[in-house]
């Protein structure tokens, strides 16, 4: 498994923009000047590689179990 940095960049952006747009909206709306954009990192845990075993793009999410990717991944402690 070789993970794809740019992809998982690209998506954190994606979620940071897609947070920060509803945030403005409802600022908006509530006019509370108050406020303040938090971005919840956590909605964006989804993780991207590549398969070297299987040669295919893949998406993970860290510490979850996914059939279709578990056979990508080797434990570090093996040799």
């Amino acid at each position: 498994m070789q993970r794809d940095l740019e992809k998982f960049k690209k998506s954190k952006q994606w979620h940071y923009d897609l947070q920060l747009n509803y945030f403005n909206l409802i600022k908006e709306k509530t006019k509370d000047i108050t406020m303040r954009f938090e971005f919840n990192s956590k909605s964006a845990s989804i993780n991207y590689g590549n398969c070297a075993k299987f040669n295919k793009s893949v998406s993970f999410i860290p510490n979850v179990c996914q059939l279709e990717t578990q056979q990508c991944f080797k434990h570090r402690r093996e040799p």
